[in-house]
Order: C-alpha cells, then structure tokens, then sequence
C-alpha cells in the first residue's frame, strides 16, 4: 500500500505523515507510532493525551510475537530483542494481547521503557521540521523538536506536542483525521511495518504471517484424512522412532517448525507417534530424516492418488507443486523428480531457520 493513497486533508502536512518512517533503521519509529495509535483506539480517540509508559508497553506487545515465535530480526542496531528476552514471558502466555499487555506493564524490565522512549517520540516529528532542523546536532534534536512542537502547534499542526516528559498530547486536528480514516491509516502502518521486517529478514518465508496471532491454528482436518487412508493402506510407521503407526491415534509433525513456515501445507506435515509430537517441539530435525521424510510423502502421493477422488488428490498436490517447484503434477508421482525437488528446498531452509536461531539435530 502506497503511503501516496492516504487521504488528504487541508491544513494538514499529511507529505509529512507520510515520511515518518523514512530512513528508519530500527524498529522504533514502527512500533511507537502503531503503540501510540493502539493507544488512540482504545479510548475511541476520545483522550488525546496519551502516557509514553504505555506506548512503550505496546511497543514490546507489538514486538513479542514475532520474536517469541519467528525469531525475526529487528536491524543488527536495535535493542527491542533484548528487553524481550529479558521479560522471559512463556511462549504461550503471550498470545493473549491482554495478560501479555499486562505482564509486560508488570515485568518491564528497570529502564527499559525509558531506553525505547530517548529518543523516537521526539525523532518521529522529524518530518513536520525538516527546514527548521537541518544542520542541527544529534544532541541537540530532541529539546528542539520539543520546542517547535508547542511553538507551531497551532501553526504547522505537528502530529502531538509535549505535555511533559511522560506524556504527548496529539493535536485535534490530527485526532479527527485519524479517527475518520483509521482503517487506511491501519493497512498503511501495518504494510510499512512489514516492508520493514522484510528488508531485516530478506530470506525468511511469509513473514506476513508472523506480524501477530492468528484469530486461530487453522484445523488440519483434510490432512490428517489424507494419512489415515495412507497408513489404514499401507501400515506405515513414524520417520523418527521406527515405530508402527496407527490410523486412530497418529499425530501430524510440521517437519520444518511451523513457527517457522507458518503454514500447514501437506509436503513439510508427516505422521508421527503422539510422543514424538509432543517431544520435538520448534527443533529442526537431523539431516538423516530427510531421505525418510521424502520416501513417507511419496508412499502417500502415490497411495492416495489411486484412492481418492481426481480433484481431492490433485488439491492436495498443489502444494507439492508450486512450494517445491515441480513443474507438472505427473512430476510429483515420481520419486527422482519428488526427491530431487525436496533436496533443493528443504536443506536450504533448515539452514535458513538455524541461521535465525531454531535449534537444529535433533532426533528422537
């Protein structure tokens, strides 16, 4: 989304909105500006003075969950990684936007907010003063910025002035744009916050899929009816352990994690014993139970397209086609062309997880 689409309104620099993020080189800008519209939302935009304590509490809320569960990286400079690490909020917990919000206010740890908050509240005005801060020193911005703020509130309408240290105050004007187009204003930080991820993590898979928790884990269903009627048929058993596997009591194991491709799609899902579902976790499994894995996925492509209907297999092979890059769906029946395609996919991804910091090796 082009920052050019939104809209414009009269006696506001909206050229100025639109430049916030300009030049960014960490997370900051992203995450204060979504905090503090966060912020906005939650009182119906009706309180325009908004406490910088609770901006930098969403800023930690916004940022946990791609870190907690992805690992995404925020630029080699940025800090917000390491007040998370330091909050050691369980994975799980923290899916919840509430209790996270609050054991974040609870366990901030000693600083921290005042660290995220030196600077960004201040740098973010940057483009309403551009003339006025041009050969400026670094160290003086901040107390000028201040300073024009409340001097040119009325004026050039910057998009909140100072209260004092720990608050803002966004301008009316500012207020009522914001609350007449907050869902173009949403779409465009969210798409600016995701341009940003993927510059910092150019190699890493869906990462809009990552930003937050989805309403819920989408069931697999039609995935665990594809390897019933595979081990119903031909008795398999688990890649990892050796052991038989039974129709009604498998499990389905994401052999890439799924906190890490963040999809379910049947070529990276394998039927596993309960056990060894519940023991491996987010960890990348040794190189040896590749070979396995591809020898399982074609038993059950080639054992499912005798069983099932014409157009239930060939959705289901969709997947195995354009994720793996096969280039006909008579490819995907033959075991050199499955192999070879696996091969060139998969290794270049456990390496890609490891490199972000997904353990690797692990076997049952």
């Amino acid at each position: 989304m082009s920052a050019h689409l939104l809209p414009s309104e009269r006696d506001l620099d909206i050229s100025a909105l639109c430049r916030l993020f300009r030049d960014a080189t960490n997370s900051y800008k992203f995450l204060f500006f979504q905090g503090a519209i966060h912020s906005l939302i939650a009182s119906n935009f009706e309180r325009a003075s908004i406490q910088l304590n609770e901006v930098g509490v969403e800023m930690l809320r916004i940022a946990w969950y791609p870190h907690a569960f992805f690992r995404l990286s925020f630029g080699s400079q940025d800090r917000i990684s390491c007040f998370l690490d330091a909050l050691r909020i369980p994975r799980e917990e923290g899916k919840n936007a509430e209790q996270l919000r609050t054991r974040i206010s609870e366990e901030n740890p000693a600083g921290s907010d005042w660290m995220l908050l030196r600077y960004v509240p201040y740098r973010l005005l940057a483009p309403f003063f551009e003339r006025e801060l041009k050969g400026v020193s670094d160290t003086k911005k901040n107390a000028l910025i201040e300073q024009l703020a409340e001097e040119y509130f009325d004026e050039i309408r910057p998009l909140y002035r100072f209260r004092d240290e720990e608050t803002i105050e966004f301008h009316p004007d500012w207020l009522a744009y914001l609350k007449t187009n907050i869902g173009v204003i949403q779409g465009w930080m969210h798409w600016e916050w995701l341009c940003y991820l993927q510059r910092r993590n150019p190699n890493v898979p869906a990462i809009s899929s990552k930003l937050s928790p989805p309403p819920a884990r989408q069931d697999m269903r039609k995935q665990r009816e594809f390897w019933r009627v595979v081990i119903e048929t031909k008795h398999l058993n688990c890649i990892y352990t050796d052991k038989p596997l039974n129709s009604r009591g498998f499990a389905l194991d994401h052999f890439l994690p799924w906190s890490f491709v963040a999809h379910n799609q049947l070529w990276n899902l394998v039927p596993v014993t309960p056990e060894v579902n519940s023991t491996k976790g987010d960890r990348i499994p040794s190189d040896e139970y590749l070979d396995r894995l591809i020898h399982i996925q074609h038993q059950g492509l080639v054992t499912t397209h005798v069983l099932l209907t014409k157009r239930s297999w060939t959705a289901f092979a969709e997947g195995y086609i354009s994720d793996l890059r096969i280039s006909d769906i008579e490819g995907v029946l033959d075991l050199g062309i499955l192999r070879q395609a696996y091969e060139t996919t998969v290794p270049p991804l456990m390496l890609l997880a490891e490199s972000i910091g997904f353990p690797r090796g692990w076997r049952a």
